[in-house]
């Protein structure tokens, strides 16, 4: 036994103060660290940003594209329901026009006085026809200051009276309209809104009238309830009537005809004459208003104008209620991707928790047990080496690696190969002071030659394990 000092490698090191902390930090940082960032989360979080990007992509551009449509379908729709109620109301005020006319024509030809019998029955019987019709007037350019002997002034008592109209109310509008009077007489035909001075909705049409080269006007006031009532039947779409100065004849909301509403600075209505003084052809307006709190819509609006009197027919529709359809869909789909996202990653988290983290986990508890030398653990025993995924490749590598460690522990010292596994063992070179002890096996070369002839090629095996039987 001799006393030596040399350059070793791998001895463990001293139990010195210094190390001791080198070694504690060490299996700090490798045991201790915690999860900050679970995979599990990372998977919730890429899989809801794919889903909510895609499923708000298609709402958008879902939104986008249908809204196109709807527009234009509400725009050509509001077309044809304005070209409806132009062609609805012409006829009607052609009908009407039509009707005076054959009832003057029969008492033209009857020229027997207004008070004979012939024309009384003729009259009550054309009444009885057209119970909307309450006047007819013939009148000259000056028949409001004095009255003529050609003028004719045929009323419908049953009109006054079942409505409660003073007969006096058409003497009071006539003497307001006055200049009209003469404009019809010269030529012109126009139309009026009485409904103020009837309170009701009630329109005349004067339509200039030439009788014995006399230059007069046919005034017709009749009761427009029933055009009222056509135009008023779409529960979306507004249709109104006005006349050349830009007043409103007709209208769903009563009372703006009962006060005799002008809609001269309508942006409609501006729009329209503009485009008239242009020439341009379009019926079709998209235009914005603002009421009395700055609020602002938008409407689409078209018009078309009558065969005579300069009378027009526009019909609205609301930008809002076009899109009201399209709004509640996209927001049924924010709705629907608000579930499927919640959904993916309920799906995500659960699925990465027992599916992936949990597996993970075993992993982790398995590397733990080999860094502190737990090798025949059972955790590594019961990895799944079945799956055919990424993890299943780790489990098997695991269990390789402790089939390795457990080789490596049959030529060493088991605690040697533990303490290699727990980094305990410092193999950086040191100058160490240590005592080596030779010794030798009394006649240990005639027992190897005796199993080299016994065991041939298997005699290394028997011998270690006839020194281990010996010396452990």
């Amino acid at each position: 036994m001799m006393r030596v000092t040399a350059k070793l490698n791998g001895q463990k090191k001293p139990s010195g103060l210094s190390d001791k902390k080198k070694v504690s930090e060490i299996k700090s940082a490798t045991y201790k660290t915690q999860v900050t960032f679970p995979i599990g989360v990372k998977l919730a979080i890429i899989i809801g940003f794919i889903v909510l990007v895609s499923l708000g992509l298609v709402t958008i551009l879902n939104s986008h594209f249908i809204g196109q449509d709807v527009q234009i379908t509400a725009e050509n729709s509001n077309l044809s329901i304005n070209t409806r109620a132009s062609s609805t109301v012409e006829d009607k005020f052609n009908t009407v026009r039509s009707n005076v006319f054959q009832l003057l024509d029969l008492l033209n030809v009857a020229g027997s006085g207004r008070n004979a019998a012939i024309v009384r029955q003729a009259e009550a019987f054309f009444f009885e026809r057209n119970q909307d019709i309450a006047s007819i007037f013939i009148l000259s350019a000056d028949s409001i200051s004095r009255r003529n002997n050609t003028d004719v002034r045929i009323l419908n008592n049953r009109f006054f009276i079942s409505n409660e109209i003073d007969t006096g109310a058409m003497d009071t509008f006539l003497k307001v309209q006055e200049d009209a009077v003469r404009r019809s007489a010269g030529g012109e035909t126009i139309a009026l809104n009485a409904s103020p001075y009837f309170e009701m909705p009630v329109m005349s049409l004067l339509f200039p009238y030439r009788e014995n080269g006399r230059e007069q006007t046919c005034i017709i006031t009749f009761s427009i309830e029933t055009i009222s009532d056509i135009l008023g039947t779409d529960s979306v779409n507004t249709t109104f009537i006005i006349n050349d100065s830009d007043e409103l004849l007709c209208h769903p909301e009563t009372e703006r005809i009962l006060r005799g509403e002008s809609l001269k600075n309508d942006p409609l209505v501006m729009q329209m004459r503009f485009n008239n003084q242009n020439n341009n052809d379009s019926r079709q307006i998209p235009y914005e208003t603002e009421d009395e709190n700055g609020k602002k819509s938008r409407f689409y609006g078209a018009y078309e104008k009558l065969s005579f009197g300069d009378i027009v027919i526009l019909t609205t529709v609301p930008f809002d209620t076009i899109l009201e359809g399209v709004r509640t869909t996209r927001k049924n789909n924010i709705y629907l991707t608000c579930i499927v996202f919640f959904l993916s990653i309920m799906f995500v988290l659960i699925f990465s928790r027992f599916g992936i983290s949990r597996h993970l986990r075993k992993l982790t508890d398995a590397a733990n047990e080999i860094k502190n030398g737990n090798f025949d653990t059972p955790i590594i025993t019961s990895l799944n080496t079945k799956r055919r995924d990424e993890i299943g490749v780790l489990n098997q590598s695991t269990k390789d690696e402790r089939e390795f460690l457990n080789l490596f522990a049959k030529f060493t010292n088991r605690g040697v190969a533990k303490a290699i596994a727990r980094k305990e063992i410092d193999f950086d070179p040191h100058l160490k002071d240590v005592t080596i002890f030779f010794s030798d096996i009394r006649g240990f070369t005639a027992i190897s030659d005796g199993f080299k002839n016994r065991f041939a090629n298997d005699s290394p095996r028997e011998i270690i394990a006839f020194l281990k039987a010996q010396f452990y």
